[in-house]
């Protein structure tokens, strides 16, 4: 993983910009201080500029995106977690017989108990019993 702390600290050194490419002179230029790189390639000089003008900004959605990158994986295992515990949960629930027949999660149907007749294991339709 790129180092940001020791790129920041490099571009912090850095002549500020903006920078400019004289096509002219195939040179590198900072208007403002009067200095730059002579005699640099086209597509080196034009790469050099952009990249040094854009620095600060690609610095700064990199650092935005591993913090939200960071948020996200921690959102990611609490989610997790909830599941987990959720499955846990609808396990019990599943093992455990019905408070009021003692009919078994297997013998309900959408959910609810059936057994009008509060007759533990004979089941009848009809609506469920309270």
């Amino acid at each position: 993983m790129t180092d940001l702390p020791a790129l920041r600290e490099a571009v912090a050194k850095m002549t500020p910009g903006p920078w400019e490419y004289d096509t002219e002179t195939h040179g590198v230029y900072n208007a403002e201080v009067g200095y730059g790189i002579v005699d640099a390639e086209p597509k080196d000089a034009a790469g050099i500029v952009a990249l040094r003008n854009a620095a600060p900004a690609l610095l700064d959605e990199v650092e935005r995106v591993r913090a939200e990158h960071e948020y996200q994986l921690c959102e990611a295992q609490r989610w997790a977690g909830r599941a987990e515990q959720a499955e846990a949960e609808v396990a019990a629930l599943k093992a455990a017989p019905c408070p009021c027949c003692g009919a078994m999660a297997e013998d309900y149907v959408e959910g609810r108990c059936l057994d009008v007749d509060n007759d533990p294991g004979v089941f009848t339709s009809g609506e469920p019993h309270d």
